[in-house]
């Protein structure tokens, strides 16, 4: 298992601990009215939605090319068939050629 996957596996274990830790407080709200418990169960599920959005945009975070897919792959290659070049967004390009000059640096 590499290193990002184990990050990815204790990013994944800790949106469950916060958004489980957040139900319990919230119920624990419900049934005692205590201020306290319905802040940390906030808390936590605000939590848990950061650890989420971190987990879905973990390669832009770390300067990581994301990977082709197959049906960009064909794509692009019917573009360049006719001719034509497909678009490429700038944060892409930027990230790819970040990485690349990191991995030549190296």
């Amino acid at each position: 298992m590499s290193l990002i996957s184990f990050h990815k596996f204790l990013i994944a274990t800790g949106i469950i601990f916060c958004l489980g830790f957040s139900i319990w407080e919230l119920a624990s709200y419900r049934a005692t009215g205590h201020l306290w418990a319905a802040v940390i169960g906030g808390s936590f599920g605000l939590a848990a939605l950061g650890l989420a959005y971190y987990l879905t945009h973990l390669s832009r975070f770390l300067g990581i090319p994301m990977e082709r897919s197959e049906l960009t792959r064909e794509l692009e290659d019917s573009l360049s068939s006719n001719g034509r070049q497909p678009p490429k967004s700038k944060q892409s390009r930027t990230s790819v050629e970040a990485y690349e000059s990191a991995r030549r640096d190296s």
